[in-house]
């Protein structure tokens, strides 16, 4: 009967979710046949893309982020992988929700680098130079749950001119209404820092973490070789948080994930929140030659970072206004610094800002090892 039939189809619907699921879980958790297999024709795909992005000189991106059924269910997952979503083929707008798992599962990267992604970054500058990114000018969608704005190039924003500074992929400013969240999704070969603004997020994955972040905190993880985790608002008021993707200096790492609190009582000084880089003490550490600080000035005050040859900054204010070496910007503005030895914030008002200091040219995407 029709009815049977009905049923039939979505009992096997159901059953290609389940099994997609498991074998992306019987991949990250590092079952050593699957995993040498998966890895040997992920390496044989990737050498051939290479070489034919070299031949067309074309800048693609990749999917970015998968989803499973989560806790919130089948919807909220399919939208966020839509939110995150770079395709290798950028005339495929609308792909199934398990027809993206499988993109997902089956390329394994958040995002592969390629050389040809360099011309589409604003090339770097030889004089001093502080470069506004207006609030007002970012990308992005409201979905009801969630309203995200991007500083790059992201789902369906794509500006040519937006894609990355340097191994810095992904800046999101997102507002998560209560009791909703982001459902299990998977990330691979990314160093991805979550600041909290106001509120909570409680963060859960397959390795066993789970930890709530509260606003001023940080949480860091390193997706390595694969990891699949929800982000969660749990609480009765709305959570805004950024959320920043980083290069990481190696692929296949261990995937971890740490979080903690800072000193709320530091005003004036520039708080190292995440850091890999050797000489920086007292941050939550990740794979990357970069560090995200955080700092809040009260009305009239300043405070200066001194910044080594060949280093840049991207910065994005919590609140202002405020200047950067003069130049002028309000809450939720973000600013590019390249070339500059010497970076000082004024606050006219209570300024709050997260920036990361990171390894230029600001139009070099360096690949992994």
């Amino acid at each position: 009967t029709d009815r049977g039939r009905n049923a039939q189809r979505s009992s096997n619907a159901s059953a290609k979710g389940s099994r997609l699921f498991f074998r992306f879980t019987h991949v990250v958790e590092n079952q050593p046949r699957a995993r040498e297999k998966h890895l040997a024709c992920l390496s044989q795909r990737q050498a051939s893309r290479r070489a034919l992005h070299e031949r067309n000189a074309k800048p693609l991106l990749k999917a970015g982020h998968g989803s499973t059924h989560g806790s919130l269910g089948h919807l909220q997952g399919a939208r966020r992988s839509r939110e995150a979503l770079q395709l290798d083929d950028p005339d495929e707008h609308a792909p199934s929700f398990h027809g993206f798992f499988v993109r997902s599962f089956r390329h394994g990267n958040d995002v592969v680098p390629h050389s040809a992604l360099a011309g589409n970054a604003r090339k770097a500058h030889s004089a001093h130079v502080i470069t506004l990114v207006p609030f007002e000018t970012l990308g992005g969608a409201d979905h009801g749950w969630l309203n995200a704005h991007h500083h790059f190039s992201f789902a369906e924003y794509r500006d040519d001119s937006r894609v990355h500074f340097g191994p810095l992929r992904v800046w999101n400013d997102d507002r998560i209404a209560p009791h909703t969240g982001f459902g299990m999704h998977p990330h691979r070969d990314m160093e991805i820092v979550t600041y909290v603004r106001t509120g909570a997020i409680t963060h859960g994955d397959h390795l066993g973490n789970v930890g709530c972040t509260g606003a001023g905190d940080v949480q860091v993880m390193s997706a390595g070789t694969g990891v699949m985790h929800s982000e969660r608002n749990d609480s009765d008021e709305y959570c805004e948080i950024f959320q920043v993707w980083v290069l990481p200096r190696e692929r296949n790492r261990a995937p971890r994930w740490e979080q903690r609190a800072f000193p709320k009582d530091r005003p004036g000084e520039f708080v190292a929140l995440a850091s890999g880089r050797p000489d920086v003490v007292g941050a939550l550490y990740i794979d990357a030659d970069a560090t995200l600080y955080g700092l809040r000035l009260e009305a009239g005050m300043s405070a200066s970072l001194d910044l080594a040859p060949g280093r840049i900054v991207y910065a994005v204010a919590v609140n202002g206004p405020g200047k950067a070496n003069g130049q002028r910007f309000n809450g939720r503005d973000g600013f590019r610094v390249e070339n500059e030895t010497t970076l000082t914030i004024e606050a006219e008002t209570q300024v709050e800002l997260c920036l990361f200091e990171l390894p230029g040219p600001a139009d070099h995407f360096p690949a992994p090892r």
